[in-house]
C-alpha cells in the first residue's frame, strides 16, 4: 500500500520493517540464488482473480520453475536456493520440485525471507506477491517470472509499471529470456540493478506500492 493508494483501490501489503534509508545492492562473491515459488490450495478461483483452478496454476509454476533451473548456466545452478510456500493438497509441488530438482536446499514458509536476503544476489518470483515487494522495497536484485493467466486482475497503472519492468529486465512472459538474461549478467547485476533508470522504477513503484511504515501508529492511521 503506496503514499499514493487511492480510495476503492485494494492495497498489496505493508512492509514488516522499517528502512530509515534504503540499502545499497552490493554483489557478494558468496551470494547465491533465491527462487521462491507457490503451491496453491486445490480450489476453483472466481472472478475479479479469473477463472484458472489451482491444479493448472501448481503446474505451470511446477514446470516454469524446473524449467528455468534447468537451463542456469552450471556455475549459477550451483548457487540455487528455493523457498516454496506450498498450500496445495498433499504438497503436490513441494513433492514435484524435490523429485525433479532432489540436489537443492527447500525451505519453506516458516524461514524468515527478510533475515535471510543478506545471503543471496538475486531472487527470482514465480508469482507475484507479498515477497516480490518485499525484495523490490530492500533493494534486492529481483526478477519476475509474469504469467498473467495465473495473475490477479490489476489496475491500469499497475500495467504501466509492468511494462517499465519488461524494459528493464525486472520481469519477463518468457522463461527462455528470463534464464539468457540471468546467465548474461548474474557476474554483472550491480551495473544493472544499480543503473539510474532501474534504481527510478523502483523508487516509483515503491513509492506507490510498498508503502514503508515507521511504527504501528503509522498504520493506524489508514483506518482512521
Amino acid at each position: 500500500m503506496g503514499k499514493k493508494s487511492e480510495e476503492r483501490l485494494q492495497g498489496f501489503f505493508y512492509t514488516k520493517k522499517y528502512l530509515d534509508q534504503t540499502p545499497t545492492f552490493y554483489s557478494s562473491i558468496n551470494g547465491k540464488v533465491l527462487l521462491i515459488v507457490y503451491g496453491f490450495i486445490e480450489l476453483p478461483l472466481r472472478p475479479p482473480h479469473g477463472f484458472i483452478d489451482a491444479y493448472e496454476k501448481n503446474k505451470i509454476i511446477t514446470f516454469n520453475t524446473v524449467d528455468f533451473v534447468n537451463s542456469l548456466k552450471k556455475n549459477i545452478k550451483n548457487k540455487v536456493d528455493i523457498k516454496l510456500l506450498d498450500d496445495s493438497k498433499d504438497n503436490v509441488v513441494k513433492k514435484s520440485i524435490k523429485y525433479k530438482l532432489k540436489k537443492y536446499k527447500i525451505y519453506d514458509e516458516k524461514r524468515s525471507l527478510l533475515n535471510n536476503l543478506k545471503n543471496y544476489n538475486l531472487t527470482i518470483h514465480f508469482y507475484l506477491s507479498t515477497p516480490f515487494f518485499e525484495t523490490i522495497l530492500f533493494n534486492k536484485p529481483t526478477i519476475l517470472i509474469f504469467n498473467k493467466k495465473i495473475q490477479f486482475n490489476y489496475d491500469k497503472n499497475f500495467y504501466l509499471f509492468m511494462k517499465r519492468f519488461y524494459e528493464n529486465k525486472i520481469a519477463f512472459t518468457s522463461i527462455r529470456e528470463a534464464v539468457l538474461f540471468v546467465n548474461e549478467n548474474f557476474n554483472n547485476l550491480e551495473s544493472w540493478w544499480n543503473n539510474k533508470k532501474v534504481q527510478k522504477i523502483r523508487e516509483d513503484f515503491c513509492e506507490t506500492y510498498c508503502r514503508n511504515f515507521k511504527t504501528n501508529s503509522d498504520f493506524k492511521e489508514i483506518f482512521k
